[in-house]
């Protein structure tokens, strides 16, 4: 006997093409007659597929893509591993599992079974983000510590992540344009599917602090001079605990004369060696007195011949070391004697008063 199925494929009770004939030596005394139609089953072929995932890097997602194989395919038969996975979780992590499945397609597909795993493994790697740590400006305040923002870009939508940043200025000092050193690090929910690259440094400003300064003048004799001796000093609660910072002042009185409430020119400076992280605000006007130099004077009656008046010729002298160098002033005086008579050690009634263009000062 011969025969043929009627196709290729497997199928149940499937027709047979068959042929016979009789053979040996006596064959040709028989006539073969046989059944007239005949089946047989073609059972699937049996057939493994290998499922691979491959790595990926967190989308924020459990899909996988899958990569399929087969084994045992008859040559030329048109099939295809159509395979499909997930991760059992979203989040990063190395030989995560993945959970896989396959199916058969192609013009072929429905003679095999096919015999596949259903879970491999493979890795999730951290999505890297970029964070911008910014400094805000301050005013000074003695301390390096400085407040960052931070801003996060690249995050998968819906996550959960924040950026906790942290600054120090590289000193304490005022000044424009400074360096700030930052870090940050990852928090929240979904922190740990992401690997943050950000910016070290940063620059920002400190301002100077504001301080107020009194400035007082002393009052001074006069001593022929404009000269001012000014004293200067800070609200004690301006200052930070520790820095070493006070007023330098200098003055002068618009004239040299003396007088009451005489409006002095103060200059003043902060000095000290954090001086230069305050800036000073004083007071408007400052006065203070000039008093008069006290000076000694020697009177003198000339004597006279009787004239019949009590008038008499007085003379006067300053002590020379009680007189500015360079002061005009000098005595004027005028005299009487008590009587007109003549007689010895007569008493005179002598007044005085200082002349002169800088006599007032005196």
């Amino acid at each position: 006997t011969t025969g043929q199925f009627v196709d290729k494929n497997a199928g149940q009770n499937k027709v047979v093409t068959a042929s016979s004939s009789l053979v040996g030596l006596d064959a040709g005394n028989y006539e073969l007659s046989t059944s007239g139609q005949v089946t047989a089953n073609i059972s699937k072929k049996q057939i493994t597929g290998v499922l691979t995932a491959q790595d990926k890097v967190y989308d924020g997602k459990t899909s996988a893509i899958v990569n399929g194989s087969l084994n045992g395919l008859i040559t030329g038969d048109q099939v295809n591993l159509n395979a499909q996975g997930q991760f059992a979780d979203k989040n990063a992590g190395s030989n995560k599992n993945v959970n896989v499945s396959g199916n058969l397609t192609g013009t072929d597909a429905g003679n095999y079974d096919l015999v596949a795993n259903t879970s491999t493994q493979a890795n999730i790697s951290k999505k890297q983000i970029t964070g911008s740590i910014t400094a805000q400006d301050k005013v000074y305040d003695g301390t390096t510590s400085a407040i960052v923002n931070g801003s996060l870009n690249g995050l998968i939508t819906g996550d959960q992540v924040n950026l906790n940043a942290q600054g120090q200025f590289t000193d304490k000092n005022a000044g424009s344009n400074k360096a700030v050193n930052v870090s940050g690090n990852l928090t929240g929910t979904d922190a740990a599917n992401y690997s943050l690259q950000a910016n070290s440094q940063t620059k920002a400003n400190i301002s100077k602090k504001q301080i107020t300064g009194v400035l007082t003048a002393q009052d001074k004799v006069y001593d022929g001079t404009t000269s001012a001796i000014v004293n200067g000093s800070l609200n004690a609660s301006d200052v930070i605990a520790g820095d070493q910072v006070s007023v330098g002042t200098t003055g002068q009185f618009v004239d040299k004369n003396a007088g009451q409430n005489k409006a002095v020119t103060a200059s003043s400076s902060l000095v000290g060696l954090d001086a230069g992280n305050y800036e000073l605000t004083t007071n408007g006007q400052v006065t203070a007195n000039i008093s008069k130099k006290q000076i000694t004077g020697v009177l003198t009656a000339q004597d006279k011949v009787y004239d019949g008046t009590t008038n008499a010729i007085v003379n006067g002298s300053l002590n020379a070391g009680d007189v500015i160098a360079g002061d005009q002033v000098s005595v004027g005086t005028t005299g009487q004697f008590v009587d007109k008579n003549a007689g010895q050690n007569k008493v005179v009634t002598a007044s005085s008063s200082l002349v002169g263009l800088d006599a007032g000062n005196y």
